[in-house]
């Protein structure tokens, strides 16, 4: 008789645990279906003729600010190319407007290969959206940026000796 018990106990216990995970499974689920949709984001970031490899670059949607806001983010490859992530790696960006910022880690020689963190060698003059003369247009199709140059955003360049009669007109990026 008490072997009963433990035996209809345990499936008491058994059947409590899998109505609990049944519980929980839409919840889990519905995030998904809350996701907005991403479309494909890709350019070029460089600082005159050199490839701003290593940099970051940032989407700040406009008009839309808060905590639960997307901000997609481009990591640049060492050729200066990147692709943008919103949820996943290179998935995209969501449709709508951005303005874009940039922050560019001065990596010390010799650290690993894969580093990512420093000082903005930038020293964030091009971290401020309000301030961006960069920005974009998401549709939703893919979206190639072309190329991005650092020199085009006013005081934003690397290079010191740089004075702003060389530098390049802004880039309008629609």
């Amino acid at each position: 008789m008490k072997r009963i018990q433990r035996l209809t106990h345990r499936r008491r216990v058994v059947c409590c645990l899998l109505l609990a995970a049944a519980a929980l499974l839409p919840a889990s689920c519905s995030r998904r279906v809350d996701r907005k949709p991403v479309f494909p984001v890709t350019g070029k970031l460089v600082d005159g003729d050199k490839p701003a490899g290593k940099a970051v670059v940032f989407f700040h949607p406009l008009g839309n600010s808060g905590a639960a806001v997307l901000r997609p983010v481009g990591r640049v490859a060492a050729d200066g190319s990147f692709r943008v992530s919103t949820y996943m790696a290179n998935d995209g960006a969501p449709a709508g407007e951005y303005a874009v910022t940039v922050v560019w880690p001065k990596i010390p020689k010799g650290a690993p290969a894969d580093e990512t963190e420093g000082p903005d060698q930038l020293e964030g003059r091009c971290s401020n959206p309000k301030a961006s003369p960069w920005h974009v247009r998401v549709e939703e199709a893919a979206k190639d940026l072309g190329t991005l140059d650092l020199q085009s955003w006013p005081k934003a360049s690397s290079a010191a000796a740089e004075t702003p009669a060389k530098r390049k007109p802004a880039k309008s990026v629609e």
